[in-house]
């Protein structure tokens, strides 16, 4: 199928103007889960705590994580959660950031971002961790609170309140945990608390209450750090400011202290200077103009950042390639020879100059008139019309039967050989 060059010039400055529109708009797109989003389910309160806590840099990447991979040092991404599936070219790449040092925080349960989880060998078990004491949950047994016990320990003398969960996971990495390099780094309670394998929130004999379920895993990866954390919302915005009760209790579940002090784990360990919120693969919606032309744009990166987008065109580059130079040869091979020859298949054109030549080789020139007329008449025999008479008249001013010297029967001698060379192929 041919490309129309009106139709590629009238697409390429379309993409460029999306494009730049994506990148300098002053409309914001914010799904949910943004660091732009303010609601419930926005990161909002996370990003501000960063920046005032912290003390960091916050970047907001819209685009692919492509563009926010390139350069790992001195960088810690987040990724919460996610309504659009990852690419195998992308989860390459997130896995090649944290091997060049970056640090990357997962937070996913049961959405598309567990693929970069599987990607770091660690496996989620199946199932939702259910509370069994009414005590230490809220509303239902897979809202559990559970009681921080890692980072209080390093933390001398600073305590996190009980955190929040929603229908979390259990995560594990047995060949991490016995080379000693992956570390729980958020358990369940351990006397209360069970794995719901068929989530029917019913307690199995093959679900046994009262283990420790790690829900956190932190992994050393070359000269990076990896960590997730399985309960996509253990850091939105609910989890900051509301509260939440235990024995007649209320207090603010540490969700919210506990994600600032991971983060400033990681970016310690990875010598961050930039925070990046990954948000390229959260739902779009339809009726943003730069919400749907920053995902346009997106997969347009990540495919041209695919290896197997490279592959195939440096196939079709070889392909083009070796046909150009079939093609080449095969012109060169198919060029009519300037010397008449004799050749095992001639065509009718072919064999009458044959003829005259030969004719003209043995009888010499007092024969000049004879070979000419014979010329003419095979000529005539192959058209099978007056073409030949008009144009000897128009060349020569006089019909072959008036010629009378022998500069004319030349001349003649030189018009049907020209004639026969401009209709070869007409007579093949």
């Amino acid at each position: 199928m041919k490309v129309n060059k009106r139709i590629i010039l009238f697409i390429i400055p379309i993409i460029l103007f999306l494009s730049l529109l994506v990148f300098r708009s002053h409309i914001a797109y914010i799904p949910q889960r943004s660091i732009l989003d303010k609601g419930e389910y926005g990161l909002s309160e996370y990003s501000k705590g960063v920046s005032e806590w912290l003390k960091s840099p916050v970047q907001r990447s819209v685009i692919s994580s492509f563009s926010a991979t390139q350069k790992a040092i001195n960088q810690t991404i987040v990724i919460d959660g996610g309504n659009r599936q990852f690419t195998p070219s992308e989860v390459r790449s997130y896995v090649e950031f944290v091997e060049k040092g970056g640090g990357l925080i997962v937070f996913e349960d049961f959405g598309p971002a567990r693929a970069i989880v599987n990607a770091f060998g660690i496996s989620y078990l199946p199932g939702v961790i259910r509370e069994t004491n009414p005590a230490l949950y809220t509303n239902s047994p897979d809202k559990p609170i559970i009681f921080e016990q890692v980072f209080s320990r390093i933390l001398k003398g600073y305590s996190i309140n009980p955190l929040q969960l929603n229908r979390a996971n259990a995560v594990i990495d047995l060949e991490g945990f016995s080379r000693g390099t992956t570390f729980p780094i958020l358990l369940s309670n351990s006397s209360t608390t069970y794995l719901d394998i068929n989530d029917d929130n019913k307690i199995q004999s093959s679900e046994p209450v009262g283990r420790p379920l790690p829900l956190g895993l932190l992994k050393i990866v070359k000269k990076g750090f990896f960590v997730v954390i399985a309960d996509s919302t253990f850091p939105l915005n609910f989890n900051w400011n509301r509260k939440i009760s235990i024995s007649n209790q209320s207090f603010i579940p540490g969700n919210g202290a506990y994600s600032l002090v991971l983060t400033a784990y990681m970016m310690a360990l990875t010598h961050s200077k930039l925070l990046i919120f990954d948000e390229s693969h959260l739902s779009i919606d339809p009726t943003s103009f730069t919400g749907f032309t920053s995902w346009i744009v997106g997969a347009l990166i990540g495919i041209i950042y695919s290896p197997e987008l490279i592959f195939l065109i440096s196939l079709l580059v070889i392909i083009i390639i070796t046909n150009q130079i079939r093609f080449i040869f095969k012109k060169k091979t198919q060029e009519p020879s300037s010397r008449v020859s004799f050749i095992s298949k001639p065509t009718r054109s072919e064999k009458t100059l044959s003829e005259v030549f030969l004719l003209e080789k043995v009888m010499k020139v007092g024969i000049l008139p004879t070979v000419c007329i014979y010329f003419y008449e095979q000529i005539k025999s192959i058209e099978g019309n007056a073409e030949i008479d008009r144009r000897i008249f128009e060349e020569l001013n006089k019909s072959i039967y008036d010629l009378e010297t022998e500069k004319e029967f030349w001349q003649l001698n030189e018009l049907l050989r020209n004639y026969v060379s401009e209709n070869k192929k007409k007579w093949v």
